[in-house]
């Protein structure tokens, strides 16, 4: 694991347990406001892991691809829509 994973796993869980400890106690004072700050907080840790999981599938697909290039064995396989590339028409 790398330095900037494992940051981001930490901001995941002190953002979380913020947000638990939060809603816990304005659940204990009757503090109706203070629980959607806590709901909240929760939310933006769930978004930060959906984010940090989608950048580590990009980065190990990415790693690959540079890989294969270094190798001379890239070959690419990215789908074009030939139907929406405007560039393709032929002028008059």
């Amino acid at each position: 694991m790398d330095c900037v994973q494992l940051q981001g796993t930490h901001l995941i869980h002190i953002v979380q347990t913020a947000g638990i400890l939060t809603t816990t106690l304005a659940a204990g004072y009757d503090l109706k406001y203070v629980i959607w700050i806590g709901a909240s907080l929760n939310a933006i840790a769930a978004l930060i892991h959906v984010f940090e999981k989608t950048n580590e599938s990009l980065i190990k697909q990415y790693g690959k691809d540079i890989q294969m290039i270094k190798d001379n064995t890239y070959i690419d396989e990215t789908p074009v829509d030939v139907e929406a590339d405007e560039t393709n028409q032929p002028k008059n």
